[in-house]
């Protein structure tokens, strides 16, 4: 347990670590235990400024993006105003009807292409 404790203190650059005893008993629990809540209080701390500085740093980098897509590409930005995404239909295969009525199945990119560009 203190070891685990030691190396979370390590890796999150605990300024003030606590030193913890070897071994508990009744005379030292409620202080060692005290410890381990202040610890506590300081991980949850730091991992509150780590998410608020993550979200800031998200913000401005979604903010110089849509800065750099007004003035370089326009049709993103409208794009993303009128909340549209880009809608595509991969097709690997396709069902086609022949001359005489029967069904077929294309599997080659380049005759898919060509129905596709037939039907339409």
């Amino acid at each position: 347990m203190i070891c685990h404790l030691n190396e979370i203190i390590k890796e999150r650059k605990i300024l003030s670590p606590p030193s913890f005893v070897p071994y508990l008993n009744s005379d030292n629990v409620l202080i060692e235990k005290k410890k381990i809540h202040r610890l506590l209080q300081t991980l949850i701390l730091k991992s509150r400024l780590l998410y608020k500085q993550h979200t800031y740093n998200s913000i401005i980098s979604h903010t110089k993006q849509r800065c750099l897509n007004y003035q370089d590409n326009p049709k993103t930005i409208i794009d993303s105003l009128l909340n549209r995404s880009k809608r595509v239909i991969k097709l690997n295969r396709l069902i086609i009807k022949d001359n005489f009525d029967n069904k077929m199945l294309i599997t080659d990119p380049t005759q898919i292409k060509s129905a596709t560009i037939y039907h339409f």
